[in-house]
């Protein structure tokens, strides 16, 4: 009707489609009887207004029974609920509504319902489900139920216990009245909230014109899939714009009145790109009988030449069809028109036939994958050739009549695109649902992620389609995106009758993947003696390199496949070549653990002492693992005990270090040297103790491992095993009589170094062993001494609790409490002081526990001492208070602390500055605004007469000296010398500090 109305009338379409939206306001206020003063470009906001206006007049609580749908949709996370307003947005939300009307019992309106301020005021019955949703009741129901009311979904704000927000994505309910009828007064937010990320709806529509005009008939079953037509168009997308590309099709049947005419089918293309939908149409020609499904589910199997087609003829009537887009209320909508073609058409696609030949090709893949399946049962097989006969010669015969192509090349490429190749063939041609998003559009074209038709049937061993498709002419250099070949592909997964025929039909056998690895070298390193068998019969290089240049038989001696390391080695493979790091094959089947591999290649000479570039030898690799029998075969070839890699480690210094028992005592047993050095001191026994191998440990004292014995460091055994917190290692080597006051290098015992990694439990043992608990190290340091430092309170309290001295002092004259307050260690300040620590003593220089904790900046650890009555006065050798320190290093939070404690402003040390004049010569303008502002004098002066300005002057430091101005410093101050703070400031050549004070 649109079309025959813009024919005759020349109005665009747009304006006839487009009228009700533009109206929809002015119909109700008619329907309800309310005046409302229209307001130019409102659009959309006159229907809430509208709403509103008849809240006003009727008083009527049904106006809110809006978004009612038989099946609700909750959101997951209600607590994050977006508001989906108080009002309808729209007539359409009242769609599924029916006719609700007001209760007659309860007629009376409810009392309270208006909006300000953004809320909408609603006196309601609230309703809370097992579930624990919030509805709230209406007054008011279906006509034809009287037993429930309306009940509007609500989910209450946080902050606010009277607010709630009617949330997106949940309908109306219809619930039980209240048994109860209280109501609460409740606000419900009008606003309608968008999501963080909501993305734009989309709706397409769709319009067919002209095929009336030339006797076309369509009707609601002859589209497909099924859409839903409303006065006149339909809409074909809808959705959230997005960046997928995504196309959707549809078929369209259009009937001759003819009976015995064929049909005009229209398969019509719909590509949404982000927020732009293109369309695409296709004519062609089908029998009656032909259905739209079965045409729609096998439409990606067509060939390309089949669409295209904008014109056809049924041998009565000639159709040409185009598609036009136009715009209908800011949506797209796609104009379909037929007409008679105005020339012949050239060629007609008949999608029937069609339909007939995907079919055989189809029927073809299936017969092929079969044969693979079942190869071994010859008669079944016999069956399914004759039937491939009987279809290749149909096939045949259409090739001729339509032209030649590897058709199947393009099947199974289809298959592998839509998943379905490995699935079973008997569901080709079927669609997994009858929506119209048949496919995504593939980013990398032909050749999705590498895996064309050739390689998967190469990968897969699928021999009969493999001979097909290169018979077909498929490219047998063709490469995935490893750079592997089919050949490659075949040779890595074992296929030896795909191997074959590739290596037949000319397929390169030195061809690269990604690693410069060849067919024959991953063949060796799967160990498929058969493929590698092939190759090497074909001619394969057996010293072919990688990119770590390893050959053939190195990966057949890395993985252990014996098989194919004696077909290599009885072809001439070389026993000693080496990879980039100097490993032979012996050196890397016996460092794997391969005994067969490795026997093979020392009973064909393979050299037994063979080095790597680090020194490491078969032996030396096989001890390292722990690999006993590859061990004790290398023993018994002549394999030298003592040989040693370029650290000068033995194989039993390796298997003690790793604590390989088995390896250990055999080597041992054959003569081992027990006391073996490595080149930085290291023996078995002292490795297997700082490694924590107590079997091994045992093992070799039973041997006759000397207990005393020292690494370069000067570090015992037990030594190494208290370091490392090796409590049943210490334990042994104690009963074994070693040494516990062993001191290293550092002069420190076991003890010192088991409190040093906190190691509590190997404290404990050596203190109930006997340990001196006031020993000290080469400066002068307890073991206590070394707990507070570190901080390690368990240790510390395990200490104290053994009777260590609180008060002991190194070479520096610091207490345990002096490095725990240096160190900022809060708990560990508090036990020593809660368990007598003096809080005044002095080290060498005069500082205090709290002058340690000022002067690094732990509040916390002063705030702490402060409290336990420490002296915020005390001085060091130097006078320097802790307030001065605070002040020298800038730390502000612990200046005011001090201050607010009494601390005095105008101390003075040696040299009679106060910690103003330490802050303006550091520069710290905020600890410097917080001594001004506690009343300190900008005007005191050191022993040579410098005040607070000239210092902060002499160095530059144009903020203090500003906040010192600006404060009432005096610029013209001599010092002894007669300088101002201008002289300092030139002096030293600041020249803003200078600008300053002119």
């Amino acid at each position: 009707m649109c079309g025959n109305v813009e024919t005759i009338t020349g109005i665009p379409r747009k304006f006839l489609a487009g009228w009700a939206e533009l109206s929809m306001a002015s119909v109700a206020q008619r329907i309800f009887d309310v005046t409302m003063p229209m307001i130019y470009g409102e659009g959309d906001k006159a229907f809430g207004r509208l709403q509103e206006e008849i809240m006003k007049k009727t008083r009527d609580d049904s106006i809110l029974a809006w978004g009612l749908s038989p099946a609700e949709f909750t959101a997951s996370n209600l607590t994050d609920a977006l508001s989906g307003g108080g009002l309808a947005a729209a007539p359409s939300d009242f769609a599924n509504c029916g006719r609700i009307v007001l209760r007659k019992g309860d007629a009376t309106p409810v009392n309270t319902i208006d909006i300000s301020g953004g809320r909408l005021r609603v006196d309601l019955s609230l309703h809370i489900t097992s579930a624990g949703k919030i509805y709230g009741l209406l007054n008011c129901g279906p006509e034809h139920n009287k037993e429930v009311v309306v009940g509007i979904p609500l989910v209450k704000t946080s902050g606010v216990s009277d607010e709630y927000v009617r949330p997106q994505g949940r309908y109306l309910g219809l619930l039980p009245k209240a048994t109860s009828s209280v109501c609460e007064t409740i606000y419900i937010r009008m606003e309608r909230q968008s999501g963080p990320h909501e993305a734009i709806n989309m709706r397409c529509w769709l319009y067919v014109d002209g095929h009336e005009d030339i006797n076309l008939e369509l009707s609601e079953n002859d589209v497909y899939p099924p859409i839903r037509w409303e006065n006149g168009r339909a809409m074909v997308a809808e959705g959230k714009s997005s960046d997928e590309n995504i196309i959707r099709r549809y078929l369209a049947r259009f009937r001759f009145q003819d009976d015995g005419s064929r049909d005009f089918v229209v398969v019509l293309e719909f590509e949404t790109e982000g927020s732009q939908i293109q369309a695409r149409c296709h004519l062609m020609t089908g029998s009656r009988d032909t259905t739209l499904q079965d045409l729609f589910r096998k439409l990606i199997y067509m060939r390309p030449e089949a669409f295209g087609k904008q014109s056809a003829r049924n041998g009565t009537l000639d159709v040409q069809v185009t598609v036009k887009e136009e715009y209908v209320a800011q949506e797209p909508m796609f104009v379909v028109r037929l007409a008679r073609a105005s020339s012949l058409p050239v060629t007609t696609v008949d999608a029937t036939w069609e339909l007939q030949l995907v079919d055989l090709k189809l029927e073809f893949v299936r017969i092929l994958q079969e044969k693979d399946q079942i190869h071994l049962e010859m008669e079944r097989l016999d069956r399914q050739m004759e039937e491939k006969k009987d279809i290749q010669q149909r096939l045949d015969n259409l090739d001729t009549k339509r032209g030649p192509g590897n058709w199947l090349e393009m099947i199974i490429k289809t298959l592998l695109d839509v998943g379905k190749i490995d699935r079973g063939l008997k569901d080709v041609g079927e669609s997994d649902s009858d929506s119209p998003q048949l496919s995504r559009v593939p980013e990398s074209g032909y050749d999705i992620g590498g895996q064309t038709p050739l390689l998967w049937a190469a990968a897969n061993g699928r021999l009969a389609v493999l001979k097909m498709l290169v018979e077909k002419g498929a490219q047998l250099e063709v490469k995935n995106n490893n750079n592997g070949t089919p050949l490659i592909c075949a040779a890595e997964r074992g296929h030896i009758a795909v191997a074959r025929l590739l290596v037949e039909k000319g397929a390169q056998l030195e061809a690269r993947d990604k690693d410069d690895r060849t067919p024959l070298m991953l063949a060796a390193s799967e160990g498929h003696e058969a493929v590698s068998r092939l190759l090497v019969e074909k001619g394969a290089e057996l010293e072919a390199r990688d990119n770590d240049d390893r050959t053939p038989l190195m990966f057949a001696a890395w993985n252990g496949h014996e098989a194919v390391a004696r077909l290599l080695v009885e072809k001439g493979a070389q026993l000693e070549a080496s990879d980039k790091d100097g490993m032979t094959p012996l050196i890397l089947a016996a460092w794997n653990g391969h005994e067969a591999v490795s026997k093979l290649l020392i009973e064909k000479n393979a050299q037994i002492e063979a080095k790597d570039d680090d020194g490491w030898m078969p032996l030396i690799l096989a001890a390292l693992e722990g690999h006993e029998a590859v061990t004790r075969l290398l023993l018994e070839k002549g394999a030298r005990l003592e040989t040693k890699n370029n650290n000068d480690r033995t194989p039993l210094i390796l298997a003690a270090w790793k604590g390989h028992e088995a390896v250990a005592k055999l080597l041992i047993e054959k003569g081992a040297q027990i006391e073996a050095r490595e080149k930085d001191g290291w023996m078995p026994l002292m490795l297997a103790a700082r490694e924590g191998h107590e079997a091994v440990t045992r093992l070799l004292l039973e041997k006759g491992a000397r207990l005393e014995t020292k690494n370069n460091n000067d570090r015992t055994p037990l030594i190494l095993a208290a370091w490392q917190g090796h409590e049943a290692v210490a334990k042994l080597l104690i009963e074994k009589g070693a040494q516990i006051e062993a001191r290293d290098e550092d002069g420190r015992t076991p003890l010192m170094l088991a409190t040093i990694e906190r190691y509590e439990a190997v404290a404990r043992l050596l203190l109930e062993k006997g340990a001196q608990i006031e020993a000290r190290d080469k400066d002068g340091r307890t073991p206590l001494i070394l707990a507070a430092w570190k901080g390690y309170e368990a240790v510390a309290t395990l200490l104290v609790e053994k009777g260590a001295q609180l008060e002991a002092r190194d070479k520096d004259g610091k207490t345990p409490l002096m490095f725990a307050a240096q160190s900022g260690h809060e708990a560990m300040a508090r036990l020593l002081v809660e368990n007598g620590a003096q809080l005044e003593a002095k080290n060498n220089s005069g500082k205090t526990p709290l002058i340690f904790a000022v002067w690094k900046g732990y509040k916390v650890v002063a705030q702490l001492l402060i409290e336990k009555g420490a002296q915020f006065e005390a001085r060091d050798k130097d006078g320097t208070t802790p307030l001065m320190f605070a002040a020298q290093f800038g730390h502000q939070a612990m200046a005011r602390l001090l201050v607010e404690k009494g601390a005095q402003l105008e101390a003075k040390n040696k040299i009679d500055w106060t910690p103003l004049m330490f802050v303006a010569w550091k520069g710290y303008g905020a600890v410097a605004r917080l001594l001004i502002e506690k009343d300190a004098q900008l005007e005191v002066r050191g022993k040579d007469g410098r005040t607070p300005l000239m210092l902060a002057a002499e160095n530059g430091h144009e903020a203090v000296a500003r906040l010192l101005v600006e404060k009432g410093a005096q610029i013209g101050a001599r010092d002894k010398h007669g300088r101002t703070p201008l002289d300092y400031a030139k002096r030293n050549g600041h020249e803003a500090v200078a600008k300053l004070l002119r």
